[in-house]
């Protein structure tokens, strides 16, 4: 744990705010306010969004004021911090109107900050230095006496919980914080990626962040050999940045040629004129940035697996006779099954279940059935799907192909749309393939399915797409 004087972090850091963000739980003894427990954060957001932040706190929390007990809400320009500086040391504070007794004279500007969160709420994407001043004062037992007489008024079952809610940190009765300092550290990194030698990595960081710097060390096979092979520093230029309005996105592009995926691998973002404290840290093997670089490829179907993993996910694709599911038939298992396979493949999909059967309006007559629709909008393409765990025969074929015709004579008949009848069985139907395709259906069997399986895990997503040119 790296600890810095709140004045060394704010004169390198101060450019990077706008206001101060201030907020006081004071009680009332006698004809005095008294504090109870200061926050201050330090933000890069303006005067307005902050006001628009407390009315946000009001409308979800409620009253936050009693005859004996309120919260505070104020937010400064960061050139009043000096003024602020001078009212804490002068042991009192005037918020909106009301003067605030502080018991004591704080000398905000020596508090010692450390780079480990232990009780602010981490409201920003990224590391706060925060600093704490412990009350000399038995505020808590003046706290517990309070406590039955404004909680009804508060909403919260104690006052500690709604102090917590309003100044947005973990506080209890075992806690004898006073006032709390949190200065973000508006610079990390965003983003890192490696192939063949050659690392990407992005920092994102304040327009008026300045003397940063990335540290790249290589270290030879597992950590615990403790043999580094290289380090490399890369001084960041913000003239060389990408303008995103009030930050900035630097991307370093690299060459590492002797690594290796067994390599470790640490990037860490550090400010040269603060060197106590590293801004942003990375560390990790290069296999795992491979392995991560591999999940991106299709984010929809890792997150699938961790609910229905893969062996499980082919089970119900190619056996779902062998799929036990309540209320589920295995040809209902593999309706959704083939529906969870198409939207993989970014498809949008509609089953149809108990509205599968399409039939004439005035008679209802039923004319062909279909258990999935589905549609790429962004290629025109419709597909009328039915599944079957079996294998569909002649009969099968020409009812499809019959919807088909009606479906594109009432809709789509002057239209871009193209249109596919498609079958889905989990068997082997290569004699049926060839019969089906002279009436321009496409049957995807097990070979084929199983096929679809491995392209979406590979992340081709535009594989099913070359059946239906």
């Amino acid at each position: 744990m790296v600890e810095i004087k709140l004045s060394n972090v704010l004169k390198q850091l101060k450019k990077t705010y706008n206001s101060i963000d201030l907020r006081m739980a004071v009680i009332k003894e006698g004809e005095k306010w008294r504090n109870a427990l200061t926050v201050i954060r330090f933000s890069y957001i303006n005067i307005g969004d902050l006001q628009e932040k407390y009315k946000a706190l009001r409308n979800k929390l409620g009253n936050n004021e009693t005859p004996s007990f309120k919260i505070i809400c104020k937010g400064l320009k960061i050139d009043e911090w000096d003024n602020v500086l001078r009212q804490f040391s002068a042991g009192k504070i005037k918020l909106n109107d009301v003067e605030v007794e502080l018991g004591e004279e704080i000398d905000l500007n020596s508090m010692e900050c450390c780079d480990s969160i232990s009780f602010l709420r981490k409201i920003e994407d990224f590391k706060l230095l925060e600093g704490i001043y412990t009350a000399k004062t038995d505020m808590r037992r003046i706290l517990d006496e309070l406590n039955n007489k404004v909680k009804s008024y508060l909403g919260f079952d104690d006052i500690y919980i709604g102090i917590s809610q309003w100044l947005e940190l973990s506080y209890s009765h075992n806690t004898s914080l006073y006032v709390v300092i949190c200065a973000p550290v508006y610079a990390a990194i965003s983003n890192i990626d490696f192939e063949r030698e050659k690392t990407k990595v992005n920092i994102k960081f304040h327009k008026n962040m300045s003397d940063l710097r990335t540290d790249i060390s290589l270290w030879e096979g597992k950590r615990k050999s403790k043999i580094i092979k290289k380090l490399h520093l890369f001084p960041i230029d913000p003239n060389e940045a990408e303008d995103l309005g009030e930050f900035k996105r630097y991307t370093l592009d690299t060459i590492l040629p002797t690594a290796m995926p067994d390599d470790d691998i640490d990037v860490v973002l550090v400010n040269t004129k603060l060197p106590e404290v590293n801004f942003d840290y990375y560390e990790g093997s290069i296999s795992k940035l491979l392995s991560k670089k591999e999940l991106a490829k299709n984010p929809l179907f890792v997150t699938f697996n961790l609910f229905c993993n893969e062996e499980e996910f082919k089970k119900h694709l190619l056996n779902p006779y062998k799929v036990k599911k309540r209320g589920m038939d295995s040809s209902k298992v593999f309706e959704r099954a083939i529906s969870w396979l198409l939207s993989h493949f970014g498809i949008n999909v509609i089953k149809l279940d108990e509205y599968e059967k399409l039939r004439e309006e005035t008679t209802g007559v039923e004319l062909g059935s279909i258990d999935l629709l589905a549609c790429d909008k962004n290629k025109n393409l419709l597909l009328l799907i039915n599944c079957t765990i079996g294998i569909p025969d002649e009969k099968d074929i020409d009812s499809l192909n019959y919807v088909k015709s009606l479906v594109y004579d009432k809709l789509f008949k002057d239209t871009q749309i193209k249109i596919f009848p498609v079958f889905f069985s989990p068997k082997e139907v290569n004699a049926m393939k060839e019969k089906s395709e002279k009436y321009g259906i496409k049957i995807f069997d097990a070979h084929d399915i199983e096929k679809l399986l491995n392209a979406v895990k590979a992340g081709g997503l535009d594989e099913i797409f070359k059946y239906f040119r």
